[in-house]
């Protein structure tokens, strides 16, 4: 990672995911080895896709073929009651697109459709793959995994920051090559003091941890890779 430093894969007892973590190189670890030579990353630039028209509102977004993924390649800008824009300013939509709590995201209220309803804060719930949520007709709310297979395709998690950032709006020079075209913009958050703007962006998972945590996507404008 640098020269005082290496990344280590973790299992943890109190956890049913692996993370990945830089740590001094003086300390000691197990190794597991893999045969054969290592994959060659994915070098290839934007395939742009057809562009989609949400029925819903009419608004057109730019979408991106990455490996055997299409995804949008801008933020959903879909008006619901509980959604907002950042600083609770409506123009900022335009560019950053509308903040979803999860159980807006997952469309607990079941007006799109049945395979994620009921989901939301304080409830367990159960899903059914895949959840299209807030998403146009065609799309659907990512997995955890589904956001793996994405940054397996550009590379590996630790550069994924790097080639999925827009080249502009990052603040201390942290914008990215955006090499896929997938451009995440700096978004922020949708809530508390510091909303960082120019410092992150966020995106929901459709899976949940327990009844009140949720996964998330973030890119950092301080770092090259993706927590």
């Amino acid at each position: 990672y640098d020269d005082n430093s290496a990344l280590v894969m973790f299992l943890r007892y109190y956890a049913d995911f692996a993370s990945y973590a830089q740590i001094y190189k003086n300390n000691k670890f197990s190794v597991r080895c893999i045969k054969g030579e290592p994959p060659i990353a994915n070098k290839s630039k934007m395939v742009e896709a057809s562009p989609i028209k949400d029925s819903r509102d009419g608004l057109v977004y730019r979408t991106v073929k990455i490996g055997n993924q299409t995804w949008m390649a801008e933020n959903l800008n879909f008006r619901t009651p509980k959604s907002f824009c950042y600083g609770d300013s409506e123009k900022n939509c335009s560019t950053y697109g509308r903040f979803y709590t999860w159980a807006e995201a997952m469309d607990s209220a079941g007006v799109f459709s049945k395979n994620a309803e009921r989901c939301g804060d304080g409830k367990n719930c159960i899903t059914t793959y895949p959840v299209r949520g807030i998403c146009p007709a065609g799309f659907h709310l990512p997995s955890p995994s589904e956001w793996e297979t994405l940054f397996n395709a550009v590379g590996w998690q630790f550069i994924a920051g790097s080639v999925l950032k827009s080249k502009k709006g990052w603040i201390n020079d942290g914008n990215g090559t955006d090499s896929f075209g997938f451009s995440a913009i700096p978004a922020g958050l949708g809530s508390g003091i510091d909303r960082e703007e120019g410092k992150s962006a966020n995106f929901w998972c459709s899976q949940e941890v327990d009844d009140k945590n949720f996964y998330y996507v973030k890119l950092k404008h301080d770092a090259f890779n993706v927590d």
